[in-house]
Parts: C-alpha cells; sequence; structure tokens
C-alpha cells in the first residue's frame, strides 16, 4: 500500500475515533448522535434480522438504473460533443 493511501486510512481512523471519543464523553449527546460504534451495532443487527432485505434490494436496483441512464446520457453527450468539433 502507498505511504499516501496509509496516510488517508489513518487520518480517517483518527477522525472516527475522536468523533467515538466525544460522543462517549457527551459532548455529542445521543440525542445528536449515537457513537460509532453502536451504528455500527444497529446495522448489523438490521443486517442479519434481514428485516430490510426487500428496501435494500429496491434502493440497489433503483441505483443501477439510475446508473445506467446516467451513463446512456453521458455516452450521448459525448457523440454529440465530438460530432459539433468534427463540424467545426
Amino acid at each position: 500500500m502507498r505511504y499516501a493511501a496509509l496516510l488517508r486510512i489513518l487520518v480517517l481512523l483518527a477522525l472516527v475515533a475522536v468523533l467515538e471519543a466525544l460522543c462517549r464523553t457527551g459532548y455529542i449527546t445521543n440525542f445528536t448522535m449515537q457513537p460509532p460504534t453502536r451504528i455500527v451495532q444497529d446495522l448489523g443487527k438490521i443486517l442479519v434480522s434481514g428485516k430490510l432485505n426487500h428496501a435494500i434490494a429496491k434502493t440497489l436496483t433503483n441505483a443501477v438504473h439510475i446508473f445506467a441512464v446516467n451513463e446512456s446520457l453521458v455516452c450521448e453527450v459525448r457523440e454529440q460533443c465530438a460530432e459539433r468539433d468534427r463540424q467545426r
């Protein structure tokens, strides 16, 4: 792993650790935000229970559709720009 990538990961982990400490010490209340560890625990419980599998699948399906539409539009715009450049 390159030094820059490792440094980015370390900075990100340090920021999460500071956020965790602020939440645990009460500087950030539970009403404002739960500690990151509790967020991860709750996410794990939701994923293991399977209660939201249908909603997750629907959201991912929508994201794939939007990505496909976006890519087709980008290709069309690129073609139009290239055609315009050729006509100049």
